[in-house]
């Protein structure tokens, strides 16, 4: 494992997390967005290296670095939980998302351990069409699979473009290329941003 790597994700992690409490009064918009999405690429790079998934128990190990002594015991701490993850049998997709929707789980843990990406798109397919509309499970995995396999695409970043402005979603240059997908729930995702907006 490269160290220094690792040390320079940390002290990044670090700086990202103070420049988003800074700037809390602007919510989850404009540069914020970008400062979150760079965050959660570090992450998920730190998390890669020890073989971890995208859980929120993880994370609070690597937000809680505040200084350098602090790497080296998150660094220890993150060897050990690979240990026993990497030697625990996972449960199948189907049978996790079963868990997930029946005691309403957060998104993030459960996409981690689908190896999905960690999008709002793909968090809306959890925490509202898995856990509150009557679809089937394979119907929810389907979705997700798309995404996955569509993740060195644009696909993600145009859903994210497209979800800034959803009322005009259908003119929007990027809509073809989502289009083209045959995403089941793209439209009700838009439908629902359009009535939170309300």
């Amino acid at each position: 494992m490269d160290y220094k790597k690792v040390y320079s994700y940390f002290k990044k992690i670090f700086d990202l997390n103070n420049q988003l409490e800074k700037n809390e009064e602007g919510g989850f918009e404009g540069k914020n967005v970008e400062i979150f999405e760079e965050l959660i690429s570090l992450r998920e790079d730190i998390l890669d290296l020890f073989g971890l998934p995208y859980t929120e128990s993880n994370i609070y190990i690597l937000d809680n670095v505040k200084k350098d002594t602090d790497i080296e015991k998150a660094i220890e701490k993150l060897k050990a939980i690979a240990i026993d993850y990497l030697l625990s049998s996972p449960d199948s997709d189907e049978k996790l998302l079963t868990y997930v929707k029946e005691n309403q789980l957060n998104s993030y843990s459960v996409l981690a351990e689908l190896k999905m990406p960690i999008h709002i798109y793909t968090s809306f397919i959890c925490d509202v069409i898995l856990k509150k509309e009557k679809t089937s499970i394979q119907s929810v995995l389907d979705e997700l699979c798309i995404i996955k396999n569509n993740e060195e695409s644009d696909l993600l970043n145009d859903i994210g473009i497209i979800s800034q402005n959803p009322n005009e979603y259908k003119t929007h240059s990027k809509y073809p290329n989502i289009k083209k997908h045959n995403l089941k729930y793209f439209e009700t995702y838009m439908e629902y941003l359009i009535s939170e907006k309300k």
